[in-house]
């Protein structure tokens, strides 16, 4: 219940998103609170057995689950899983992927329905130049960015990507490399659509990690590597657009766009990769534990944790018969 009147944590979307949005992320806020705390009273998933909300995966007792015990080398060990037994999350943990799987197939189900025509129209339009948007006929003057620029750097890219799996003991085989790339192109122009219609994305990694658990089973490792490949693909399209669509606002010639993106793009590699390894050597302990503090929390790369260890054992976890089970239902 943290409300503030701090235009820093409002930030300027309450005034640039549209207000149908808004008031349906209120709505689910609402929606949340009540659910949660229903969940919470009724013990759902033993929710009274672990904390009201945690990103970390527990044992049966509530204790810490040892995962270091059931994974040999990064490979799930069924004998030690037996003796092990499954892990659990918290009750509002479970809830929240719920909805995060619902929001995926009303995403899809909602371009497919209400926007298909205006999609369909518009691709239509770029084929044949006859784009309406003032914006767009105003930058005919430049030079486009020709596809064989993106084709290259998806060629490079690609290759990169295949060495890093290969090489870096990821566990993650080659193919799942390649579907994980797929499954990305695939969803991103759903999330593509949605950002561009209303200023919102909708989190569809939660699919990613589905998938990753079913092609490559028994390994947390490969599931993050999957995970990181594919939702990667998707963020990238939707920046992509984003930038190019601020481009054509500005009236910033596409191959000079083009250019500073790239640049972007490889600086930030090397500068997050640097910061987050400063960050994660130097506050390990502190990001290693349920609470954190008031500036350090590792909340985020514990969820990433639980989802890959939990969906490396999706059979045992989420398949028929288990607790769990309606949540990739």
């Amino acid at each position: 219940l943290s409300i503030s009147l701090d235009w820093q944590y409002i930030t300027s979307s309450q005034l640039s998103l549209p207000l149908i949005q808004q008031a349906n992320s209120w709505i689910g806020y609402v929606i949340c609170y009540v659910a949660m705390a229903a969940i919470y009273y009724s013990n759902v998933w033993n929710a009274k057995t672990f904390p009201f909300m945690s990103t970390s995966i527990f044992a049966d007792d509530g204790k810490k689950y040892n995962q270091t015990a059931v994974f040999v080398h990064g490979i799930l060990d069924k004998a030690r899983l037996e003796a092990v037994g499954f892990p659990n999350v918290t009750g509002t943990y479970a809830w929240g992927m719920l909805m995060r799987n619902a929001a995926i197939g009303a995403l899809v189900t909602h371009v497919v329905l209400f926007w298909g025509k205006d999609v369909w129209r518009s691709v239509k339009q770029s084929r044949d130049k006859t784009q309406p948007d003032r914006h767009w006929q105003a930058m005919q003057k430049y030079k486009e960015a020709p596809h064989w620029w993106y084709l290259i750097l998806l060629a490079v890219s690609f290759v990169f990507g295949l060495v890093v799996v290969l090489t870096q003991h990821t566990t993650l085989p080659w193919y799942s490399y390649i579907v994980s790339l797929l499954l990305g192109t695939i969803v991103a122009p759903f999330s593509g659509v949605l950002y561009a219609i209303l200023g919102n994305g909708i989190s569809t990694n939660q699919l990613t990690k589905m998938i990753g658990g079913i092609v490559s089973p028994g390994r947390p490792l490969a599931n993050l590597y999957f995970y990181a490949w594919s939702h990667s693909t998707i963020a990238q399209v939707i920046n992509l657009s984003n930038d190019l669509k601020m481009g054509q606002y500005l009236k910033i010639p596409p191959r000079a766009m083009f250019v500073s993106q790239i640049v972007g793009t490889v600086f930030g590699a090397f500068l997050n990769y640097a910061i987050a390894s400063t960050i994660i050597s130097s506050k390990f302990a502190l990001l290693h534990t349920n609470t954190g503090s008031y500036v350090w929390s590792g909340a985020y790369y514990q969820s990433l944790n639980v989802s890959a260890v939990t969906w490396s054992m999706a059979k045992y976890m989420y398949g028929p018969g288990t607790p769990y089970f309606i949540i990739p239902m």
